[in-house]
């Protein structure tokens, strides 16, 4: 029974797992968005209040980025529907810190890289 659900759960994250950005603008949209819910939604694991200051930051610039790479409002609106549905999602299944945890970890990787 254990392994029946561990496949359901596995089943149920590939089939919900979002599709890859088409275009840089959409892909830097995403990024946007998910830096984004990690300040608004992940503080308390972000370090606190200067910390989510500088994710808000991190998200408005790369939504001009996106913006300068020709992402429309309307785009940007889809990716920030894909990137709260997959918090949302891993939120479900691995719990709200486990998801923040994640969503922390990869934002900071993310701004590493830039």
């Amino acid at each position: 029974m254990k392994w029946f659900l561990m496949s359901v759960a596995a089943f149920t994250l590939v089939a919900c797992a979002p599709p890859p950005p088409t275009s840089p603008a959409e892909k830097a949209a995403r990024s946007a968005a998910a830096f984004e819910f990690t300040a608004t939604r992940c503080t308390q694991h972000a370090g606190g209040y200067s910390d989510a200051v500088a994710l808000q930051k991190e998200a408005q610039s790369r939504y001009a980025t996106a913006r300068k790479l020709g992402a429309t409002e309307q785009q940007i609106a889809e990716q920030k529907k894909i990137a709260v549905n997959a918090l949302s999602s891993a939120e479900f299944l691995a719990g709200s810190n486990e998801a923040c945890k994640s969503l922390v970890s990869h934002a900071a990787k993310a701004a590493a890289q830039s």
